[in-house]
């Protein structure tokens, strides 16, 4: 993973793009809000305001290069499923797409998403986790 794509900026893709920015070799990112795309511009490759329901806009963002993408929509599960299925039928292999429900999980893992991240969810387990280890 050295060259990935972040579509949709909300407040879980920003924490990705501080942590992969200086350490991969190429980031870009896309939303439909100016202001989401202005808070990242400086700590990315590309950035763009575009429609990332729409698969023009998708396919004229991407890099031929780019080999994994992250989806991360907020709320908004419909952006999240056309992003999802422009970036298959366009060939990216590895998908990571954020969650906001179970029912939302459950329509990415029947498009084929093997990657499906819950933040909320994996961070309540892993602290769960941790606390039961420490007793």
């Amino acid at each position: 993973m050295e060259r990935i794509a972040i579509i949709g900026i909300d407040s879980f893709s920003i924490s990705l793009i501080k942590i992969f920015s200086g350490k991969l070799k190429y980031i870009s990112a896309i939303d439909s809000d100016p202001e989401q795309v202005a808070k990242i511009q400086d700590m990315v490759n590309y950035s763009i305001v575009g429609n990332i329901e729409n698969s023009e806009t998708i396919s004229s963002f991407l890099n031929n290069d780019i080999d994994t993408a992250f989806i991360s929509t907020g709320k908004n599960i419909t952006a999240s499923i056309f992003a999802v299925y422009h970036l298959i039928e366009m060939g990216i292999k590895k998908i990571y797409a954020r969650a906001i429900s179970e029912d939302h999980a459950k329509i990415l893992k029947e498009m084929g998403i093997k990657e499906i991240i819950s933040p909320e969810k994996d961070t309540a387990e892993h602290l769960f986790d941790k606390l039961s280890d420490a007793h």
